[in-house]
């Protein structure tokens, strides 16, 4: 697991943000953090950056326990976020933006103007933009701004790159071009946290999600059901919902809602009730397999240590031949 945070809890003056919460993020890819406003998402990236330190929780990457005391310790960790308001310079050009602060020098002290101005462009060809070095910060679109402070995230090495409601002020296009540039970062081996209220967004871009509900969490993961092959007598698609608890009931996962959708818009909503882990289990796998579109049974995964319902598309229906992208949970 790239990151993850373990039972964080933050309080301001006796008010909780958040309690309890638990996040992972994998390696080389995209998970959408999500919540009403006040749900303590901002709490949680200023957490990771070192605005804020946690009352209690932990944060592990790559494996190993680290504290992040101040904004410096999480850029060092390769930890960075695009705000919706950062702070750019309309009078400098697109190379001093990127180096503000973080100029590169020379051996007699001087700055090293050429070697910035090739670091920026090195990284602008990456990201697939369509920006030179030196044009003004001014004379550049919304979009293209966004682009800028993404490559102002990368010249600090950053592995994981947080972004703040990326497309609240784009068109339809600007956002399109935004998602490329996303998808790029993919390719290279970053993990990206994508805040966002637009759920059409979520699906079309993102591989995992969680939900900040208040102090606590929902947790789930995306899972896309590839078409199969053939006509009506295609193979079946497949798709897995699994309790990671090592077995221990949570009374909390009543209400989660999994909803399935077809690429011809039809929604499919089933909820999580039950008594415990097993009972969860049963009740949601009874209320799947009662849909026409779909099979489903419960199962075992995580060595035994975890309930599942494994869903199978039936092949009579619509569905079983289109792609079907589900909002599954993983119950962690």
């Amino acid at each position: 697991m790239k990151l993850e945070l373990k039972n964080i809890s933050k309080n301001f003056h006796g008010v909780k943000a958040l309690q309890n919460v638990d996040f992972q993020l994998k390696a080389n890819s995209i998970h959408a953090l999500l919540g009403e406003n006040g749900a303590g998402k901002s709490t949680l990236v200023k957490i990771l950056c070192g605005v804020y330190q946690p009352d209690s929780g932990t944060i592990n990457l790559n494996n190993k326990q680290e504290v992040v005391t101040d904004p410096a310790v999480s850029l060092s960790l390769g930890i960075s976020a695009i705000h919706q308001e950062s702070v750019m310079f309309d009078e400098l050009t697109v190379t001093e933006n990127i180096f503000i602060g973080n100029h590169l020098t020379k051996s007699n002290g001087l700055i090293h103007w050429n070697l910035m101005h090739e670091k920026t462009k090195q990284l602008l060809d990456s990201l697939e933009a369509n920006i030179e070095p030196n044009e003004k910060i001014k004379d550049l679109s919304i979009a293209q701004r966004h682009i800028v402070q993404i490559s102002r995230s990368l010249i600090h090495d950053a592995d994981i790159v947080i972004m703040d409601e990326p497309t609240a002020a784009l068109s339809q296009k600007e956002i399109n071009e935004l998602y490329t540039i996303i998808q790029n970062l993919k390719n290279q081996d970053k993990s990206i946290i994508f805040i966002s209220h637009k759920l059409d967004e979520v699906m079309e871009v993102c591989d995992d999600f969680t939900v900040l509900s208040g102090p606590g969490t929902k947790a789930s993961t995306r899972i896309n059901f590839p078409s199969p092959s053939g006509g009506s007598g295609g193979t079946p698609a497949t798709g897995m919902i699994e309790w990671c608890t090592n077995n221990n009931y949570n009374s909390s996962y009543n209400g989660l809602t999994i909803i399935l959708e077809d690429s011809l818009g039809s929604t499919y909503t089933f909820t999580v009730t039950g008594s415990s882990n097993q009972d969860q289990a049963n009740n949601l796998a009874a209320a799947i397999d009662a849909n026409p579109n779909f099979t489903a049974v419960t199962g075992t995964g995580q060595g035994g240590k975890a309930t599942s319902v494994n869903i199978t598309t039936s092949d009579s229906s619509t569905a079983a031949n289109t792609t079907i992208t589900g909002t599954f949970v993983t119950l962690s």
